[in-house]
């Protein structure tokens, strides 16, 4: 998950830098998918949505961490 909820007009009412939207009940999803027969699906940039209580076979994660702090 993204920390968005899904809108379909979302990019175009919210800030161009760093939007969240906090409406909705449909999941924003980051990242591609080999299960589709088309290649935009593949790029790590592909944005889709569910419904956070479905379960889905095609629906993996992957960990992140921020960057340390520098501490001088």
């Amino acid at each position: 998950w993204v920390a968005d909820r899904y809108d379909e007009n979302a990019y175009h009412t919210l800030p161009p830098i760093d939007p969240v939207n906090r409406n909705g009940k449909l999941r924003v999803l980051r990242g591609g998918s080999w299960r589709y027969d088309y290649p935009g699906y593949l790029r790590v940039a592909c944005r889709g949505y569910v419904n956070p209580d479905g379960r889905y076979g095609d629906v993996g994660f992957r960990v992140g961490a921020s960057a340390p702090q520098d501490s001088r």
